[in-house]
């Protein structure tokens, strides 16, 4: 079996980034949890980790027990970021492309689900012509049309084919909303999903990865359901992430134990779980993260500015948040907020305080984060990272001074 680790991308959306010791301890940990319960691991890295694997996975000891992890680098599509990616060995990548409507709009705007098709295929070949193999996330499955879906796959299949090239798929069901239950239909079924794309365009389930969220607690039912079709489920560690995060390795390890055949006769989560205060960076508490009625369950990448910030947000969710639980939508800083978008968060969370559109030290902040998105940051930063960085600039102190 294939589990795909999205602990280093999807896990830590809203956190600073981790440092190169725990990179490097989590990347020993999955070859030994690999080697020690038959498993074979693809670990998603963000652009900037590139090289990652290389440098980490060098130790000796390591030896034949290294083919049990693979690296896949999710990224943002550019051609040079592409040719990047096979410079440093690495085979495989993964980008994300929306299939419904709501998702494609807010992508693509006008351009919607016909701007949608033609970026996958480009992007697919672009990934081939630099010696890759392509993973389409297909973004927003369970509230996509089969049409929709099929337009998409067959155009991304119709361009590679003179290339002999089999791209591989995600499905991802970023809202939480998949139904796990046998006799599930389209769109909310990820396991009807996986039969459609079987019966439609002979995908067979291996050349699939599914993804869940557990805002509705329902990712680990739902990741069970495609792993036992022959789907390669995507987890993290400890189910990190933000909204209320995704499926938990250590719990979907230890529902599969009996299918896993593992190598020890009694498999251990204790490697895996000694890094839990380090990769949660001694938070252990994931009750803000809780499903539905955790504060910070919904977390929401923003706009380009203040006028828009709170609409993208909501428009990630099939129903309104605060209407449901009483929980506002959170807006996190992304690759199109800018200026006017930190200068919303800060007014979000500081509503007493007014920070000039002309302070040197807030225009500078949002240019570094702006640099770092460019150089390849693919998680946006949520107000938990941004908060320590807004206090050390000093902006604050000076619009305290203001008021006085």
């Amino acid at each position: 079996m294939i589990i795909v680790d999205a602990t280093l991308t999807a896990g830590v959306i809203g956190q600073p980034p981790l440092k190169h010791e725990v990179i490097k301890a989590w990347l020993h940990t999955l070859v030994r949890t690999g080697s020690d319960w038959n498993v074979q691991f693809q670990v998603e890295l963000p652009f900037r980790m590139r090289t990652a694997f290389a440098e980490h996975l060098t130790d000796r000891g390591i030896g034949k027990r290294q083919a049990r992890v693979e690296p896949v680098v999710r990224l943002e599509p550019r051609t040079d970021r592409f040719r990047a990616v096979a410079e440093a060995g690495v085979k495989r990548v993964v980008f994300t492309v929306p299939v419904s409507a709501t998702a494609a709009k807010a992508r693509f705007l006008h351009g919607g689900i016909n701007r949608a098709v033609t970026f996958a295929a480009e992007q697919a070949e672009y990934a081939v012509l630099a010696g890759l193999t392509p993973e389409i996330e297909l973004d927003d499955i369970t509230r996509a049309r089969g049409r929709d879906v099929s337009r998409v796959v067959g155009e991304v299949r119709r361009l590679l084919r003179p290339r002999n090239v089999n791209p591989h798929w995600r499905l991802l069901d970023r809202t939480g909303q998949g139904d796990p239950l046998a006799g599930a239909r389209r769109p909310r079924s990820l396991t009807a999903w996986v039969r459609y794309l079987d019966r439609e365009h002979h995908i067979d389930p291996p050349e699939i990865s599914a993804q869940s969220a557990d805002i509705l607690g329902l990712s680990l039912a739902n990741s069970l359901a495609v792993a036992r079709m022959g789907v390669n489920p995507v987890t993290t560690a400890f189910g990190l992430g933000h909204h209320a995060g995704w499926t938990a390795l250590e719990v979907l390890l230890t529902h599969l134990r009996d299918d896993l055949q593992a190598a020890e006769k009694s498999p251990s989560l204790r490697p895996l779980l000694e890094l839990r205060s380090v990769l949660t960076r001694g938070n252990l508490l994931r009750d803000p993260y809780r499903p539905v009625s955790g504060p910070w369950a919904h977390q929401a990448s923003g706009g380009t500015g203040p006028e828009t910030l709170e609409e993208r947000a909501e428009r990630h969710f099939p129903y309104k948040p605060k209407a449901l639980t009483g929980h506002s939508t959170l807006p996190m800083m992304d690759a199109l907020s800018g200026q006017a978008g930190l200068l919303h968060l800060i007014h979000r969370h500081f509503q007493e305080l007014h920070v000039e559109t002309t302070d040197p030290e807030a225009h500078e902040l949002a240019r570094r984060m702006q640099d770092a998105f460019d150089d390849g940051r693919e998680l946006p930063a949520a107000w938990l990272e941004l908060r320590q960085l807004v206090e050390e600039s000093g902006i604050l102190e000076r619009a305290r001074g203001d008021i006085d």
